[in-house]
């Protein structure tokens, strides 16, 4: 690259004036020069890169300079000389380089107004790495606001940097990105705190992230004056966009702000706006209060928008307060009667105790207009009838919902239209603001266009496609760079592996295909890889010709565009005679490289046609327990490829767009459908040409759960097509597929969406996929969340079903429904069991005798081989005990996501003093109060970073000392900088030359990182993390869980989560299980409120600890469980004795 003359005169002055030899330490006070010097580094510095990302001399794909100095100290110069804000943010080095303290003094250095456009152009969201995170820059900009005392600026972005900070000065939790940097000193959030406060609510500021809980904390401590925060939440409430938002607000209102009921009245019609939303925890939390104080003119308009609540538990709130309330005028009476005598009838009946309380208190009938029982209530009752949409008529109102299965559909061929320019522009235009993830037959077309375009014209592809702007988008990631004459993305190349070595970066396909196009776009007839059908298969007959008309051509195949085609076509197409003339046609393919590749490409087609690539089968992934595709067995007709499949990086992770015939193996990798891009991706889905296979089938229809925004019209709009083109067939659908997890979740959604699907006479597929979740839900050790409304769902569609039976339309054994059947036969009076009680009462007999819970046709959880669940010396590591006392509790029991705080007290005199050399302080015993969600100082650095006594006492939990175990002089040591080893706040110094070994993790350490399983939002990923890597053994977690379990916040019923979605933790974590037990039998009185989901996970668990204790894995005095005896005869629980009883008979029996 040639560097022009501004930059080397640049670079010059840099030189003339001993900069070569700077440092960032140093930087900040190195001379300037002369004005005129200052004026040509500020003319070569104010634009243009330094360098860029490529293959360097070495081939390793890293940082390329172009000028021959450090191009950290550079920016450092050219900040001082005077470029702008925009390029000094631009050019700023990060704080892993240059410490945030340090880049502000620099910065400030330049003057407020010049801050105040550093601030502007630093706080921006794509600077940003997650939602709530902060900005890159955010530490300088959040610093500068403060030295300059520049006006808080009214800008979303800003405050939310600004509430990153505050909310880690305040509680401790961070939002900080990245993790390892510092944080601000409390006076820069404190100092200011309520202006920024209203600048937030003023910008929307949106509560659901730090913003939410600063506010609260601020109002609890006194830092924004009561009156002024009543009214700043209010207005955050009423201009909330969001139910999230909204949710946090009234918990603020009602907690720290305390707000009376007649402050609430006085602004109830206000309230009444928010209330409409229909949040049930807005609706919990102020409409109670509301109904006892407002008149009657707003008591109408209250009952109104609260009572159609879609949460039973708002609509009893509500009913029991309005029964509380004198009967008010017959305007609003006549006015509610509608919303509330229907419920008398409901299912729920807690529901319909307080529906009945609230008729008989006012005097409610159903009068003319209050449409019957409304749709979707039924009688449980002796009689059985369901009213479903009755129009006034005691039979239900059936209209036919139950339909035929469309027969499947004949695919459409896919047809190109004329390749003109004009064509090309529209064609990138459709694809320009599409979600990134997506690649679909509009992805095709522009492809395919795009090479024709350039095979007659290629001036005119370019001019076409100028307007397309940097993206990475699908089928567009290469046009900006070869419209501008750049490097492509998409080649394959050396990348650094971090450790001084490269390793080849081999793109996928999919990816690999797309770069190759634009690499020689437009040298060849026709892409090979364009589908032949708009399912994206390929005809093998269309390979045939496409290469003849190559060969006629003298042209060169593309390597990747035939990688794509052959995992494109249809196998079962290549009949001899295809394979035949593929065999005979010898066209040459070309590697990105430029050279030849040393196969020819009809010869490999007919090879790959006869040893394709078989699809893998699912399998349960090691870590998460997960669905994920087995490793895929490349067959030898693609050895002389490059390794675009089968690697270790995730390429060989199948998608829909590369294997257009395969099935559940190329949507497993796609997760949940919260991604903007899943509607495209479902719509394509819904284009295949065999009917969906079970694991496709169940995700479509749980896709309609929820979507992101811009999915919504596609992704609804593709299970309606799978339906009408005959690929959604009855039955199909596998729930233990279900998002690709073990355990089906979020079931009260998926029964509200099956609902609306069977409206839209998709009824015979979603009755039994209904029933088949009630049967999941219940092989778990308790019944799943949304079991009662899937039941509910089902009585709603009972009428549609016995007229479907009765008319012939469905099969006799639809009503056996054995799922429902087994729940009804449980014992209790749940909400679930009474509603299937209730659904079995409107049914016939079932078909089959014995109708129950059967063992499921697709797979369940899978069983795992013991040595995989416990591996030879798993969970070994010995205990370092500190001797250090450990308290556990809320650190605010009232917030809206509490988070355990642990208190650690060390030995007397254990925490110091220390030598000089690591700069320890003489700091009290204790307590240190820690509070945790991620854990980058206990994996890395063997550290746990905590708040001094003297920070606690202040009302702050905001890290400023730092504990780690030394091992010469066996104790936990407090050091007031977290690189003690240098004496610096960095992070802690590592290496091997010489020896700086990392501390190890001791008991302490352990109960921190347990505890945080007990937050609301519990940080398992990074629990899971130390774990997996070996970084505590049971003995340490044995000696936490003593230790946090007298402590009566701690909740083990929340840490067995862990162990029960990941048995493969349980080597290390067993001593949760056994140590709760142990702890339960000495309680006096009634057994812990955890107890029960304790033996429950433990019993689940039972056969792999049974088979740890039998090959000694477990201690013997904790292989006794001990305690567990006591509690098969404990008193004061129905359930624990016989749940304790099973498990003393699964792993202490023979």
């Amino acid at each position: 690259m040639t560097v022009s003359t501004k930059l080397a005169a640049a670079i010059d002055v840099f030189t003339a004036l001993g900069w070569r030899d700077a440092t960032l330490a140093d930087a900040e006070t190195r001379p300037l020069g002369t004005p005129e010097q200052q004026r040509v580094a500020r003319d070569g510095l104010a634009s243009g890169d330094w360098g860029e990302y490529g293959p360097g001399p070495d081939g390793a794909y890293g940082w390329v300079p172009w000028v021959d100095v450090d191009r950290h100290v550079l920016a450092v110069f050219a900040i001082r000389v005077g470029v702008d804000a925009r390029r000094a943010e631009s050019v700023l080095p990060g704080s892993q380089d240059l410490d945030d303290e340090t880049a502000t003094r620099i910065l400030a250095a330049r003057g407020p107004a010049f801050a105040q456009q550093f601030v502007a152009a630093a706080c921006r969201a794509g600077r940003r790495p997650w939602e709530h995170d902060s900005t890159v820059n955010s530490g300088p900009a959040v610093r500068l606001v403060d030295v300059h005392d520049l006006p808080v600026p009214a800008e979303l972005e800003y405050l939310k940097d600004w509430s990153a900070y505050a909310l880690a000065v305040l509680t401790g939790e961070s939002h900080v990105f990245p993790s390892a940097r510092g944080l601000c000193a409390p006076e820069v959030v404190l100092r200011r705190l309520p202006e920024h406060v209203r600048a937030g609510v003023g910008s929307g500021v949106p509560a659901t992230g730090p913003f939410g809980s600063v506010v609260a904390v601020a109002v609890d401590r006194g830092l924004v004056a009561r009156e002024e925060a009543l009214d700043l939440v209010l207005v955050a409430l009423d201009a909330a966009p969001r139910p999230g938002d909204r949710k946090i607000w009234t918990e603020v209102l009602t907690g720290p702000l305390a707000v009376t009921d007649d402050e609430l009245a006085a602004r109830g019609d206000a309230l009444v706006t928010v209330l409409a939303h229909g949040d049930a925890p807005v609706v919990e939390a102020l409409a109670p209060r509301l109904i006892a104080t407002v008149p009657d003119d707003v008591l109408g308009d209250v009952l109104a928008v609260t009572l159609p609540v879609r949460t039973r538990k708002a609509q009893r709130s509500v009913l029991d307060a309005a029964a509380r309330h004198a009967r008010p005028s017959s305007d609003v009476t006549e006015a509610v009667a509608p919303l509330v005598v229907p419920l008398v009838s409901n299912p729920d009946r807690a529901l319909a105790r307080a529906a009945q309380g609230l008729v008989e208190a006012w005097g409610l009938t159903d009068g003319p207009g209050s449409g019957g029982h409304g749709a979707g209530a039924f009688d449980a009752g002796a009689s059985g009838t369901v009213a479903s949409g009755t129009n006034g008529s005691d039979e239900p109102a059936v209209v036919g919902l139950w339909r035929a299965t469309p027969p499947v559909w004949d695919v459409p061929r896919f047809v190109l239209e004329e390749p003109t320019a004009r064509a090309l522009t529209e064609a990138a235009a459709t694809l320009v603001g599409r979600p990134d993830d997506a690649f679909d037959v509009e992805t095709e077309r522009f492809l395919a266009l795009a090479n024709a375009v350039a095979r007659t014209d290629r001036e005119s592809a370019r001019t076409a496609l100028a307007g397309v702007r940097p993206t990475w988008v699908g089928g567009l990631r290469t046009v900006a760079e070869w419209v501008s004459g750049k490097p492509n993305p998409l080649l394959d190349r050396l990348r650094p592996t971090g450790r001084g070595g490269a390793q080849h970066l081999v793109w996928a396909p999919l990816d690999a295909r797309e770069g190759a196009v634009f690499q020689r776009l437009g040298e060849v007839p026709a892409l090979l890889s364009t589908p032949t059908w708009v399912d994206l298969r390929i005809d093998p007959a269309d390979l045939v010709g496409r290469l003849r008309e190559y060969a006629e051509q003298d042209a060169r195949v593309i390597e990747a565009d035939l990688y794509l085609a052959l995992t494109r076509c249809d196998p079962a197409l290549a009949t001899p005679e295809v394979l035949a003339a593929l065999a005979a046609l010898d066209v040459p393919v070309v590697l990105q490289s430029g050279a030849p590749a040393s196969f020819t490409a009809g010869p490999v087609a007919a090879q790959y046609l006869t040893d394709p690539i078989v699809e893998p089968p699912l399998q349960v992934s090691d870590g998460w327990r997960y669905w994920e595709p087995a490793p895929l067995v490349l067959p030898g007709s693609l050895a002389a490829f490059p390794p675009r499949l089968g690697g270790d990086d995730g390429t060989d992770s199948p998608d829909l767009a590369t294997f257009p015939t395969w099935g559940d193996s190329t949507m497993a990798a796609e997760g949940a459908s919260e991604s903007a891009g899943a509607g495209l991706v479902l719509r394509q889905l819904a284009r295949r040409a065999a009917p969906l296979t079970p694991g496709l089938a169940v995700n479509l229809l749980g896709a309609q759960r929820r979507f992101h925004a811009v999915a919504a019209p596609d992704g609804t709009t593709a299970v309606l097509e799978a339906w009408e083109r005959g690929l959604l067939r009855p039955g199909v659908a596998e729930v233990r597929l279900l998002d690709w997890t073990q355990h089906p979740t979020n079931l009260a959604a998926l029964a509200r969406a099956c609902g609306e699907l069977a409206a839209e006479g998709l009824l015979s597929v979603v009755w039994p996929l209904l029933d088949d979740l009630v049967r999941a839900s219940l092989e778990g050790s308790r019944l799943a969340a949304g079991t009662a409304e899937c039941v509910e769902t089902m009585v709603t569609l009972v009428p549609e079903v016995l007229a479907a039976v009765t008319a012939g339309s469905a099969p006799s054994g639809t009503t056996d429904v054995p799922g429902a059947r087994a729940l009804a036969a449980r014992p209790g009076s749940s909400r679930a069991v009474t509603a299937a009680r209730a659904l079995v009462g409107l049914l016939p007999e079932a078909t089959a005798p014995g109708t129950g819970p059967v063992a499921p046709a697709g797979p369940v959880r899978a069983v795992t081989p013991f040595d995989d669940i416990w591996p030879a010396d798993a969970g070994t590591l010995p205990a370092v005990d500190d001797g250090a006392t450990i308290t556990a509790q809320w650190l605010d029991a009232a917030t809206r996501s509490k988070l355990l705080a642990v208190d650690i007290t060390l030995p007397p005199g254990s925490a110091g003093p220390r030598p000089a050399a690591v700069r320890s302080s003489p700091a009290a015993d204790g307590p240190y109060r820690v509070v945790k969600s991620s854990f980058y100082d206990l994996e890395a650095e063997g550290q746990c970073a905590a708040a001094s006594p003297a920070a606690v006492a202040a009302g702050t939990t905001a890290p400023n000392v730092w504990l780690h175990w030394d091992a010469d002089e066996g104790r936990l040591v407090v050091a007031p900088q977290r690189n003690w080893r240098g004496g610096t706040d960095g992070p802690l110094e590592r290496g091997t030359i010489p020896p700086l070994t990392t501390p190890p993790l001791t008991t302490s350490m352990v109960a921190v990182v347990l505890a945080s399983l007990c937050h609301d939002d519990a940080p398992t990923y990074y629990v899971r993390s130390i774990v997996d890597e070996g970084l505590i053994g049971s003995a340490s977690v044995t000696a936490a869980m003593r230790a946090l379990l007298p402590h009566p916040d701690v909740s083990p019923a929340r840490m067995v989560k862990t162990l029960e979605l990941a048995p493969t933790t349980l080597p290390v974590l067993w001593p949760v299980l056994v140590e709760s037990v142990r702890h339960a039998a000495g309680v006096e009185g009634a057994p812990p409120r955890w107890l029960n989901r304790v033996l429950d996970v433990a019993l689940v668990l039972a056969p792999t600890l049974r088979e740890a204790a039998a090959r000694g894995l477990i201690p013997a005095g904790s292989a006794a469980w001990p305690g567990l005896a006591a509690l098969t005869t404990r008193r004061g629980s129905a359930t624990v004795p016989t749940k304790a009883r099973a498990l003393a008979e699964a792993v202490l029996s023979g």
